[in-house]
């Protein structure tokens, strides 16, 4: 049985968890587990993947980024375990910015919330926002599939049933449902002529999937369909993140999975559950962001990537829950930097393939 409610900043006492110095970025997998499972951002567990460097402090505290071409790129924002105070995520952020100052690399940040914006302001940095996308959370305390605007899902779930689907939510993924999640995501690839990506996405990681909880649905006992699942310390959030399904996964899988482990959480007592980012959506209605250039390019982006990333149909799937939208922003020190600074993105997400754009 899942437990929310543990103290997982226990575990960084447990094996001894220190402060490194500015510059170490070789942390062991129990460190990385520890630190992850501390923080309130369910997000902050994609920091168990080896794409990325990690600086953090003494209190749990930490942040995930890349160096790529002339960038330091900070993923989100400081991860912070619960009653974290607001000078020690302001002191973690000045050592990221002093060590790209000392490499010579500028900081940039992707996926960055309107309130690291401010935090970085008042460090005394200008930096300019341009909108990537919105986020969606669903409140988890008001979620139900009670009334007329959720008829269609629960009729999909009674089919669902009908058809023999069965929805199990694992509390430790084993090293067998790993080998047969894995199989699964080598389908999905195939059928999608996709490979994996990386850095604010999460790859199939046999390694870190293996003891964290999986949401599973089952055919006829056979596995069709998985997800991960990141649960944030404290319940406040929780979060999937890869998310696929076999050839033979019948229609509706997909929402068997999200409905019972949204009911799972709202019982559990976690507060939001997120779906996630909606990439290029509403750049040009946003009071921070940087238009103009910005938004014609997005507008390009979306139009003509449409038919390789499906960003209609990705939004359309997460409205049918009726989130809050929450804006995404990268941030850049210069307008000029924009540009350059996507691309270095964009190459990280994908492990340095030429891609199409990944939000």
């Amino acid at each position: 049985m899942l437990n929310p409610a543990i103290d997982y900043r226990q575990a960084l006492v447990a094996i001894g968890f220190t402060r490194r110095p500015a510059n170490a970025i070789a942390y062991s997998t129990e460190e990385l587990r520890a630190l992850a499972l501390a923080a309130t951002d369910p997000r902050a567990q994609l920091a168990m993947h080896s794409d990325k460097r990690i600086l953090s402090d003494a209190d749990g505290n930490f942040l995930m980024y890349a160096e790529r071409g002339k960038f330091s790129i900070l993923l989100r924002d400081v991860m912070s375990p619960q009653h974290c105070r607001e000078e020690h995520r302001g002191a973690l952020l000045r050592s990221w910015l002093n060590q790209a100052k000392e490499r010579g690399l500028r900081p940039i940040v992707y996926q960055a919330t309107a309130c690291l914006l401010d935090r970085l302001s008042e460090l005394g940095l200008d930096y300019k926002a341009y909108k990537l996308g919105e986020e969606a959370l669903v409140d988890l305390r008001a979620f139900s599939l009670e009334g007329g605007d959720f008829k269609a899902l629960r009729q999909n779930i009674r089919k669902s049933a009908a058809s023999g689907l069965h929805f199990e939510l694992h509390a430790s993924a084993s090293e067998d449902l790993v080998a047969s999640a894995s199989a699964i995501s080598t389908q999905w690839l195939q059928a999608k002529s996709a490979t994996e990506k990386g850095f604010s996405i999460a790859p199939f990681n046999a390694l870190a999937l293996r003891g964290m909880p999986l949401a599973c649905v089952y055919q006829d006992g056979k596995l069709v369909a998985f997800a991960s699942v990141h649960l944030g310390a404290g319940c406040e959030q929780m979060a999937i993140d890869l998310m696929r399904h076999g050839n033979d996964a019948p229609r509706g899988c997909m929402d068997l999975l999200f409905v019972r482990l949204m009911e799972w959480g709202k019982a559990q007592g976690y507060q939001d559950f997120n779906l996630g980012m909606s990439p290029l959506v509403n750049v040009q209605d946003d009071e921070i962001a940087h238009k103009g250039t910005w938004s014609a390019l997005a507008g390009k982006i979306a139009a003509h990537g449409e038919s390789h990333y499906n960003f209609k149909g990705l939004r359309r799937f997460k409205e049918k829950w009726q989130p809050e939208w929450h804006s995404r922003y990268l941030l850049v020190p210069h307008r000029r930097h924009a540009a350059s600074a996507m691309m270095a993105c964009t190459l990280q997400i994908s492990g340095g393939k030429r891609a199409l754009l990944k939000i």
